[in-house]
């Protein structure tokens, strides 16, 4: 199920519209990569311009910046200096106040299952009514069940529903 949050921006609450970010570094990232505003997101971004701007390099696990071009750290100086920031230097209170609560986001209700595939009755039914699945097994061989069981698998994605909740501040 999706959940759409709405909350009113500052002074209501703590988070701020997007927009109010006009002109910022984060801002303008956002708007040319067209994503949308989400506070994690802006956090490595943020990241990212921190460790460019330290050690000349991005970490490879960073997002690239649009903004700030910088080369992948490749050298044993440049990934040390930007594992040592990442690990010991990096301030999250400094990216904080660059990445304020979002106003709107999105969650969706999940859920996994699992049961052991093919069970015996469909394993029948693979190999008994459909013979041209041993074509994809090695040398045509006698395909027992732990070579189904251990090659194959069924992926179902459903939804529960297609309603949504809209909460909205007002």
């Amino acid at each position: 199920k999706k959940t759409v949050i709405s909350k009113l921006s500052e002074p209501y609450s703590n988070c701020k519209d997007p927009r109010s970010l006009r002109g910022s570094f984060i801002f303008e990232e956002f708007k040319i990569t067209n994503t949308t505003y989400e506070k994690q997101k802006c956090i490595e971004m943020c990241k990212s311009k921190f460790s460019i701007q330290k050690c000349n390099c991005l970490y490879d696990g960073l997002p690239k910046l649009h903004g700030l071009s910088a080369k992948i750290c490749e050298t044993v100086e440049e990934l040390n200096c930007s594992l040592a920031f990442l690990i010991i230097e990096f301030n999250l209170d400094s990216c904080l106040s660059e990445c304020p609560d979002s106003c709107e986001w999105v969650e969706y209700d999940i859920s996994i299952t699992y049961e052991d595939y093919p069970n015996s009755m469909f394993q029948y039914i693979l190999l008994k009514e459909l013979p041209q699945i041993k074509q994809h097994f090695p040398d045509n061989k006698d395909i027992s069940f732990d070579d189904l069981k251990s090659n194959l698998a069924c992926l179902d994605i459903h939804y529960e529903d297609l309603k949504y909740t809209s909460i909205s501040e007002a």
